[in-house]
């Protein structure tokens, strides 16, 4: 399974401008070609360093790697005024890592298996032919010890 197509943007600030009006600094936004992001965490350190995270993914991550850094941070800068204010704009320093363009991992830290993927494929799970886990003492599935005690009542009276 290959993995997917992330982006990573971090903006730090001086301060954490959305928590003064009453922001979490959470976003989650949907697909769009103007907003190339589809979620936005407040990352502000415990000592009070602000910092706003972002992540474009999938298709949208796709389209956005074809273009130019200043253009993606103009992007995104633009979608954060349009959710937080004129302040957004204020940062000191904005850094991006495009997962797909990494040496190692080509591709970013998470992958989804979209349905019916496997069957498309023809890949079908084996079909199991004994238990599906032993315990190491031999035991199958309904011989574990918590299962007995479960059934012995052993939760509460509720066996």
């Amino acid at each position: 399974m290959p993995v997917g197509h992330m982006i990573k943007c971090i903006l730090t600030y001086q301060t954490a401008f959305w928590r003064e009006k009453g922001f979490s600094g959470e976003i989650l936004a949907g697909s769009s070609t103007e907003c190339p992001f589809c979620v936005i965490f407040d990352a502000t350190s415990p000592s009070g360093n602000a910092v706003l995270v972002g992540f474009i993914a999938s298709q949208q991550a796709s389209q956005w790697s074809s273009k130019e850094s200043g253009e993606r941070r103009e992007a995104v800068l633009s979608s954060l005024v349009k959710y937080l204010g004129p302040e957004a704009r204020s940062f000191i320093h904005y850094e991006e890592k495009d997962w797909a363009k990494e040496d190692y991992s080509s591709g970013c830290p998470v992958n989804v298996m979209a349905p019916g993927l496997l069957t498309y494929y023809h890949i079908l799970p084996p079909q199991p032919e004994e238990a599906l886990w032993q315990d190491p003492l031999g035991r199958h599935g309904d011989g574990h010890p918590v299962v007995r005690l479960h059934e012995r009542g052993g939760f509460g009276g509720s066996g």
